[in-house]
């Protein structure tokens, strides 16, 4: 016995692409600075803090520190970053670790759409000394002649994107380079980039942590992401 035919008449195509775009997440639709949320994280324990995580409630990792490998939030400051989630209100959990390798936790923090969010972090947020850390380090460089304006790293089991790592006010020029660092919680972890040009364009790939070593990828023009041949793939046309 044969396959089933998958072709559609015009008007059976159309609805089912219909069909199927409402079934796509969030976060393979067209992006819009609009959708983003913003985040301050505020350091008040006196100590300076060297490792931020945000990590989307509905994955097993912490995945990357967003303050990246060349920068610390000093006691007393903040940082605002944006955050992409496919929901009208989603949660994340907060993982500060100082200089003294002391953990602060905050669990199951909602954001929702219109509303931005100031977590201050303290003293009463400590859970203890976190351990042994694990990283492995990535180096992302801009290889477009486009301004990337917003990066996202998310762990590959989450509907999230999670947290611009470029912060609020940082963009990455052509040929700059990032480097982010990877908080290893197993032996194999995947992971998803989107980044989005000046164009308001998206580039995707994934990528496999395995060992803690040094990690390079280019966001190059071949990453760039056309949603509407999801679509058809989906379909088999």
């Amino acid at each position: 016995m044969g396959f089933p035919s998958l072709r559609l008449d015009r008007g059976a195509a159309a609805f089912a692409l219909w069909i199927l775009a409402l079934a796509l997440p969030v976060r393979a639709l067209a992006f819009s600075p609009e959708h983003l949320n913003q985040v301050t994280f505020v350091n008040q324990t006196g100590y300076e803090i060297v490792y931020l995580f945000f990590s989307p409630s509905d994955s097993e990792y912490w995945g990357v520190d967003i303050l990246g490998s060349e920068r610390t939030l000093d006691a007393g400051q903040k940082l605002t970053y944006l955050v992409y989630y496919p929901d009208e209100c989603n949660s994340f959990d907060f993982l500060a670790i100082d200089e003294d390798g002391d953990a602060y936790t905050i669990w199951d923090v909602e954001l929702c759409d219109g509303t931005s969010r100031v977590l201050t972090v303290s003293l009463s947020d400590l859970a203890g000394p976190f351990g042994e850390l694990d990283f492995a380090s990535v180096e992302l460089r801009n290889a477009l002649m486009h301004r990337i304006d917003y990066l996202f790293v998310s762990p590959a089991d989450s509907n999230s994107w999670g947290v611009d790592i470029l912060d609020a006010r940082t963009t990455l020029s052509p040929n700059q380079t990032v480097e982010i660092l990877v908080l290893r919680s197993a032996l194999r972890e995947e992971y998803d980039l989107l980044a989005v040009d000046s164009d308001l364009d998206r580039y995707r790939f994934g990528f496999l942590i395995d060992a803690p070593r040094h990690y390079v990828y280019e966001i190059e023009y071949s990453d760039m992401y056309h949603p509407e041949e999801e679509i058809t793939a989906a379909l088999g046309r």
